[in-house]
């Protein structure tokens, strides 16, 4: 590694500083009408709470979710906390979205409830998904766990069930924390849960001193040193079972509102800078966000799709060794992760192209000017 490189440090694919001061208004401020809230530990949890809301009622054994192929193993065990079985569903070659085809012959009558992911802010085919749902009695889970609308209005959600979370690396970042936003035909049933959870134990001092290194990790510099650490596993993607199911802690609630405010009045100056570049200098690049009319949208990453498997390494290894905060999310399907603790016979042709070929570029504060003209070099050098 160059002098110059350890000067410059390495970006961090996500993430902003936590605000760690000022007035903060309660939560509920940010939940538009016709949604009542619960704040937990974890975005999983909320997911697991979710899960079990929509199987309430089943009658028989084997109640079912479906999941999109192509995700994060914390998917399948927010499912197997709630007891529920995963049943996995291809997605679209160049989309994250659902197939409609194999979607339609996954649902079935111990259908429950189908996740409906918003990855890095490209949101699910909704109407298409409630035509394909008919008069079913299936609930349809919106996963917000990368995403977080600019305005909290009505219409910014179209779930029956909406998870959000505030982990490292999300939208707003508590370092832990989700919510489950309910419609109010469910608001008995997660008033009635709420009152079984016990709060999480953490001290103001301890929730503190975790977002201030988080904060100082962000620096391109010190997350540089953190790569050298292999022990932790940065950017690995792994199966982590769900352990419990808990109220969020008072100090992340206290603060969630303030850290909200802050994400909506942030510079969204290097997403339309991206976009810019991708139209420009697209190479053959799908530009996701644009392609499926998501591009008005706050991103979480800004993700591309190359159009074979050899330029994706080509660009992908450009952008790495310039530091310059590229990430393959994923890297494969869902049924290929090797710990994950279950066993699917079926292939998933669309989830494995797209994995192959996606790249993800930062979209934070942290991305200067410099930077910028140097994804600019890499973009085109694939050409």
């Amino acid at each position: 590694m160059s002098i110059r490189q350890l000067i410059r440090g390495r970006l961090s694919p996500v993430g902003e500083p936590i605000v760690l001061g000022g007035e903060s208004a309660p939560i509920e401020a940010s939940i538009p009408a016709g949604y009542v809230s619960q704040a937990v530990n974890s975005g999983t949890a909320a997911l697991s709470l979710a899960m079990s809301l929509a199987a309430v009622g089943f009658e028989g054994d084997s109640a079912e979710v479906i999941l999109p192929a192509y995700g994060c193993p914390d998917l399948l065990a927010a499912a197997d906390y709630a007891g529920l079985k995963p049943v996995l569903v291809d997605i679209e070659a160049q989309s994250p979205r659902y197939c409609v085809e194999s979607l339609r012959a996954a649902i079935n009558d111990r259908t429950v409830a189908i996740v409906a992911v918003n990855f890095l802010g490209i949101n699910e085919d909704f109407p298409r998904l409630r035509a394909l749902i008919g008069q079913r009695n299936i609930v349809l889970i919106e996963d917000n766990a990368q995403y977080f609308p600019v305005q909290s209005t009505d219409g910014c959600y179209s779930g029956d069930l909406v998870v959000l979370s505030f982990g490292r690396g999300k939208p707003i970042s508590q370092v832990g924390g989700g919510a489950l936003l309910a419609t109010m035909k469910f608001s008995e049933l997660i008033s009635d849960r709420a009152t079984t959870l016990a709060f999480e134990r953490v001290r103001e001092w301890q929730w503190r001193l975790k977002a201030r290194l988080f904060n100082l990790v962000l620096q391109p510099q010190y997350y540089q040193l953190l790569l050298m650490l292999p022990f932790l596993h940065i950017g690995e993607t792994r199966y982590h079972a769900l352990e419990q199911i808990q109220r969020m802690d008072p100090w992340r609630l206290h603060y969630l509102e303030v850290n909200i405010e802050a994400y909506r009045a942030r510079s969204r100056r290097v997403q339309k800078r991206l976009d810019e570049l991708l139209q420009g200098e697209s190479c053959g690049l799908l530009n996701l966000p644009r392609m499926l009319g998501c591009i008005d949208k706050p991103l979480l990453r800004y993700p591309v799709l190359c159009t074979s498997d050899e330029q994706c390494a080509e660009l992908y290894r450009g952008l790495l060794d310039g530091g310059l905060g590229v990430s393959r999310m994923y890297e494969r399907p869902l049924d290929e992760i090797s710990d994950v603790p279950h066993a699917f016979s079926v292939g998933y042709e669309g989830a494995s192209q797209f994995s192959r070929r996606l790249i993800t570029l930062p979209v934070t504060s942290f991305v200067d000017d410099a930077r910028l003209e140097r994804i600019r070099a890499c973009l085109q050098s694939v050409a």
